[in-house]
């Protein structure tokens, strides 16, 4: 029922939970490919809802404040979808 909101909502909420997350744990967590996640992000940052800063080998994500935000919203999504899902 989940997938029916679309994978960056998860992505989205994901972010919303850590201050600062590696693009490589939010695949794992959510059993994305790496690419898919690296595409998805892209499309975030280019769209200013993400940061990206790279340290090392590996590149970390934060929310920006416009991100938060939508982030905020798509929680009330998966929360609602979570809710009807009990009372049906």
């Amino acid at each position: 029922m989940i997938y029916a909101i679309g994978k960056w909502v998860l992505v989205l909420n994901e972010l919303n939970k850590i201050d600062e997350v590696s693009m490589i744990s939010v695949s794992k967590k959510l059993n994305l490919t790496y690419s898919h996640t690296v595409k998805l992000f892209h499309k975030f940052e280019k769209d200013k809802f993400i940061t990206t800063v790279k340290k090392g080998r590996i590149r970390y994500v934060t929310l920006t404040a416009k991100g938060k935000k939508l982030s905020e919203i798509c929680s009330g999504l998966i929360t609602g979808v979570g809710n009807s899902r009990l009372h049906t």
